[in-house]
């Protein structure tokens, strides 16, 4: 890379100035002893007197040609910026957090350009607002003058973008989305934002007054996001891209050097307020097995702002009718305590419509992340959909749309995210499963058994002694016997195939079990040493098998 710059005592406008005023008069003042010459020495004469002039004063300026050349890799630092909701917490101005508290990187990085980041996040909350109490700048916008500059300055990216390959991502709830790469031709943002097409509704409370720096979501995850960004192109460039990133894929990774030298890092800006995903301590671990430092920078306050929030539920997708739906809802706890120094009580809710089907009363604990456990009767909800529903189709299985909320509490920072829609599919049937094996195996005894003891299943056995052949095992509707026929193949849920072969069937009976599972059905297969699905694979359902 070549540039030409100037660093002389005068400036380059003063100088070009200067030199063109005198080279103007120098032409003009030789002008007048070659009137006489024929063109075109008359004025070509002059021209180049003038010009060696102006050459020669624009010397005071200094101009120097500086020509870069890489040798081997340039180290690349992946910036990631939480842009979570509370990122736009306005901090008390008592408790925010400094450099030499929670604004500093947790690993502290021995390098002059990670020093001096540290000492821009003690200086970026200086900028305070008194008729609040609070500082003025959100926390987003703190970590976007710290990497893009303020008021003239130049920001942390601009001071390390020739000698790094820098890329700089927002974490939006469990992605992070490429925002600039150094190495493209894409200018430096001049905010942290996302464009509309990736953006979904913004919070719509404790908007600042900078409204590019909205934020989405109510989930913060610190972990996934970077071990998918870093540990993924550690193997190949740009591996595991959407193509929304392409900037980063066309750019090669740098690895590890030699021993001790690590030709990449980490930086991530902060609150710390993970509440989704895997540990972020797990991910930094093998992030440092890799030789990739991870620094973070904490933008917040030692005391947070007073929220609750729903999370997730983890929950089954399908339940028995007559069954019970357990799981667990993630919720935020950072609720406080109340008047008397205990834990402010939290309720949590799953609700269909207006009816409360279950509800706990919590003690906070004040923590970003906590799960409640949940349990609850499905039989009561599906009756009453069902007394709903006046068609007269005839239904196998019933949606029930339920909501999961946690009661505000007062002064809450955000009450948006307190609701979580979510469906139960309530199964009005049993679920059916058929077992076809060559002979009663302890497998299929097991298999069967265990089935059994469950009230939601019912299980059907078809056996295809070594005997049978010639396609002669029976098919009916009863217990024992093969479906006959496509509608009552499709009323399995599930097909368990043992160690058995295709010579006791026919073709269509084939083509029904490669239909069933072509059409999403379940199929299994348990091998065993007659060669049953040997020999089935050169059938026509042996398309089915996942191996050959």
């Amino acid at each position: 890379m070549t540039r030409l710059f100037f660093q002389g005592e005068l400036s380059l406008a003063v100088a070009v100035a200067l030199s063109a005023a005198v080279a103007v008069a120098v032409a003009w003042y030789y002008r007048r002893e070659t009137r006489a010459l024929p063109p075109p020495h008359s004025w070509l004469l002059p021209i180049l007197r003038a010009a060696a002039v102006f050459v020669a004063l624009m010397m005071l300026a200094e101009p120097v040609v500086q020509q870069k050349r890489e040798i081997g890799t340039i180290g690349r630092v992946d910036v990631f910026v939480d842009a979570s909701g509370s990122m736009l917490a306005n901090d008390p101005i008592a408790t925010v957090a400094t450099a030499s508290g929670g604004e500093t990187p947790v690993a502290a990085p021995q390098t002059t350009a990670a020093a001096d980041l540290s000492a821009e996040a003690e200086s970026a909350v200086a900028v305070t607002d008194a008729t609040t109490g609070r500082v003025a700048d959100t926390r987003l916008q703190r970590a976007s003058k710290l990497l893009l500059g303020k008021s003239g300055q130049p920001g942390w990216l601009q001071s390390v973008q020739d000698t790094h390959h820098v890329f700089l991502h927002l974490l939006v709830n469990d992605d992070a989305k490429l925002v600039w790469d150094s190495r493209s031709d894409q200018p430096m943002p001049n905010s942290l934002r996302l464009e509309p097409s990736n953006v979904a509704s913004p919070i719509e409370t404790q908007t600042p007054s900078d409204t590019s720096l909205q934020t989405i979501g109510t989930r913060t995850n610190l972990s996934d996001p970077v071990a998918e960004r870093v540990l993924s192109t550690e193997q190949s460039s740009g591996s595991g891209e959407s193509a929304g990133d392409s900037l980063a894929s066309q750019t090669p990774v740098a690895v590890p050097g030699s021993p001790g030298q690590s030709r990449r890092a980490v930086l991530l800006l902060t609150d710390g307020q993970h509440n989704s995903g895997q540990s972020p301590q797990a991910v930094a671990q093998r992030l440092g097995d890799s030789s990739v430092p991870v620094f973070a920078i904490g933008l917040g306050s030692q005391i947070e702002p007073r929220d609750v929030a729903v999370l997730g539920i983890n929950v089954p997708p399908i339940v028995a009718a007559n069954g019970r739906a357990s799981g667990e809802v993630t919720i935020k706890d950072l609720a406080g305590k109340d008047a008397s120094g205990q834990g402010q009580r939290v309720r949590v809710r799953i609700m269909m419509g207006d009816q409360t089907v279950w509800q706990q009363t919590l003690q906070s604990e004040n923590r970003p992340m906590r799960r409640v456990p949940f349990d609850f009767a499905i039989g009561p909800l599906a009756d009453k959909v069902k007394t709903l529903d006046s068609g007269s189709i005839e239904r196998t299985r019933l949606t029930l749309p339920l909501t999961v909320a946690i009661d505000p509490i007062d002064g809450q920072y955000d009450s948006s995210n307190n609701r979580l829609d979510f469906r139960i599919a309530a199964n009005l049937r049993k679920r059916r499963l058929l077992i076809v094996d060559s002979r009663s195996r302890w497998e299929t005894r097991y298999i069967r058994n265990l089935f059994d003891r469950d009230p939601t299943w019912q299980v059907d056995s078809v056996f295809a002694w070594p005997t049978i052949s010639g396609g002669q095992i029976r098919r009916n509707l009863t217990e024992g016997t093969f479906p006959a026929d496509a509608q009552t193949m499709a009323s399995y849920d599930a097909v368990i195939w043992g160690d058995c072969g295709p010579e006791a069937f026919i073709e269509d009976d084939l083509k029904r079990l490669r239909d069933f599972a072509n059409q999403g059905g379940a199929v299994v297969f348990i091998d065993g040493d007659r060669d049953g699905l040997r020999r089935l694979a050169r059938s026509t359902a042996g398309t089915l098998l996942p191996v050959r």
